[in-house]
């Protein structure tokens, strides 16, 4: 007898993910734009350097927002939700938190050329919850979609 999840309906999901593919678009070309790659008296890039500002300037609300829709994205039904789904989402906050173990572990490693390294990506994981967040979600759908494919590909 499985444990039955109280989730979010399956359009919260939606409105998550598409939320977090559309701003991870628009600050990835906010950030190859504003790189210097591009003349600065051009219109179009100036408009990308007013929205690049004001997401690092208002970055409270920016960051909530975010985090809310990851929230919606996680917390929502698949379109088939059954136990293999559940197992999924077991894994997927197991391998991470293998992951962060994995990292503090290596922290007591000798060599400092390492050892600088191991914590800046400890440090990028750990200050922020929304980046575990935005980690589990995007591990979490990449293992669904391997799952669908290998069953495609069985029958």
């Amino acid at each position: 007898m499985g444990t039955k999840l109280k989730l979010l309906p399956h359009w919260c999901q939606i409105t998550g993910y598409t939320y977090i593919l559309g701003f991870l678009l628009c600050f990835a070309y906010a950030l190859v734009y504003t790189s210097g790659i591009f003349p600065d008296n051009c219109r179009i890039i100036n408009s990308i350097n007013s929205f690049f500002k004001y997401a690092l300037a208002n970055w409270e609300f920016v960051g909530a927002l975010n985090f809310i829709m990851i929230f919606l994205a996680i917390f929502s039904k698949e379109k088939v939700e059954d136990e293999m789904t559940t197992a999924i989402r077991v894994n997927t906050l197991l391998y991470i938190v293998f992951f962060l173990f994995g990292i503090h572990v290596l922290l007591y490693l000798p060599g400092e050329k390492i050892h600088g390294c191991i914590i800046s990506i400890k440090d990028f994981f750990m200050q922020d919850f929304g980046i575990l967040a935005l980690t589990y979600a995007i591990l979490f759908k990449l293992m669904i979609w391997i799952n669908m494919w290998r069953m495609r590909n069985e029958e």
